[in-house]
This record gives C-alpha cells, structure tokens and sequence, in this order.
C-alpha cells in the first residue's frame, strides 16, 4: 500500500482496517465496524474474487469496486489493476475543505450511487501483539478513520457541503449500487 501512495499519483489507494483481528486477540486500533460492513458488501457484489465468489478476507484489495486480490501479493494486485483501467466509468467529481467541512460537487453521467467521504490519516506506524503478524511493527498508509454517506446522486448534478470525516485529509467516492467506483477525487 506505501508503495502505491508514493510511486502512483494516478491511484487513490485506501487502507480500509476491518475489524477482523478484533476477535482474534488483538484489536487492530483503526479497526472500523463501517469498513467491515464495506467489506462484506464486497463480498456479496464482487463476481471474480481470489477466493471465490462471496468471499472476504485479510489482505484483501478491492480495485475500483470491481476486482479484489490478495493484499500482499503485488502481481495479483497489479493485474487487477490493469484488468479495470480500461472499462472505468468517471463520473467528474470535485472534493474540497472549507473552514472545516467538506465541499463537493458531482458532475453528471449514467447511473445512480452513493456519495462517501472518507477521512484518512497519511501514515501510522503500530506494533501487533498478536495473529500471524504478532511481534512485527507495521506501517500503514492511508488509514481510513472516518467514512460517512453524503447522500445519494442519480446522474445528475450534486453540489453540497457536509461534515469533515474523522482524519487528516479526505477523500470522495462515488459508488455505484454494483459496487463500482464511478468517480474519486481528493480533497484539495
């Protein structure tokens, strides 16, 4: 995930943390209910996944709301890159933060979807105490801490203002009922 912040400006990479480790003992501290939930929702919308059809797990990516692959597993990640680049939907969206709020507009196009703000934080650094990675100090990059409904947009133009997420910079996404990613900006 570090690696795709820094060396590919043209990806919005986001480290959703599910709360999966929760009960297996350790409590991943940016652990979120609402990206578990996100997750399972993959599950259920995702045709081709590396597991099988419904599946989640850990590393899990999801590109573009349209592939996942296996985190740690930098080929299958850049072959679900490549597998969506070509197809992608880009509705215009514009994302920016006034006096503490987040400011949006949402362009027109095909389709309907939900418009999501993501908080996020650029980087932390966690020791794990438990799980396969216990005892190792992990570094992660673009840690979700907030995401939040702004509301929903049916192909025509949106523009709004709404709570600032939880975090330090802020991302939106605009996400189709399949799943799919039809629009991302962040925040200038």
């Amino acid at each position: 995930m570090t690696e795709f912040v820094r060396d590919r400006p043209d990806l919005l990479p986001l480290s959703f943390h599910v709360t999966y480790w929760d009960r297996l003992g350790w409590r991943d501290r940016f652990s979120l209910q609402s990206a578990a939930e996100r997750q399972r929702r993959y599950g259920s919308t995702l045709v081709e996944t590396a597991f099988g059809p419904g599946q989640v797990y850990t590393p899990q990516i999801v590109v573009q709301g349209r592939r996942d692959a296996v985190g740690s597993d930098r080929g299958a990640v850049l072959s679900a890159i490549a597998a969506v680049s070509s197809n992608r939907v880009q509705v215009p969206v514009a994302l920016a933060e006034q006096g503490g709020a987040a400011s949006f507009l949402v362009g027109t196009g095909a389709g309907s979807g939900t418009i999501w703000l993501i908080g996020f934080d650029r980087y932390h650094v966690t020791e794990v105490r438990a799980g396969e990675n216990g005892g190792r100090t992990l570094g992660y990059s673009n840690v979700v801490r907030g995401i939040a409904s702004a509301g929903t947009w049916e192909g025509r133009v949106v523009r709004a203002t709404a709570p600032k997420p939880d975090g330090e910079r802020m991302a939106l996404l605009l996400q189709g009922a399949d799943g799919g990613i039809l629009g991302a900006a962040l925040a200038s």
